[in-house]
């Protein structure tokens, strides 16, 4: 299941907290967070911080510069 995360308008401790909450649902595979790309502070400390979260596989990129999709690893499902 692709859970969707909109953090417009979040500061980085705010995304923060609602990302490492949503990554807790045991039932999802991907977490597609919607950062914006306007400002791209959200989007640098999305790819940055969670690259190496132990529930996170991998990142992917899509042609929307304003989402970042975190892969679960397999395991955890």
């Amino acid at each position: 299941m692709i859970k969707e995360l909109d953090i417009h308008g979040c500061t980085t401790i705010e995304a923060r907290k609602l990302i490492k909450e949503a990554l807790k649902d045991q039932n999802i595979s991907v977490l597609r967070v919607i950062h914006g790309y306007h400002s791209d502070i959200l989007m640098k400390m999305v790819r940055k911080e969670f690259r190496t979260h132990p529930r996170v596989d991998h990142i992917e990129l899509s042609m929307n510069k304003g989402l970042t999709d975190l892969v679960i690893k397999k395991g955890f499902l």
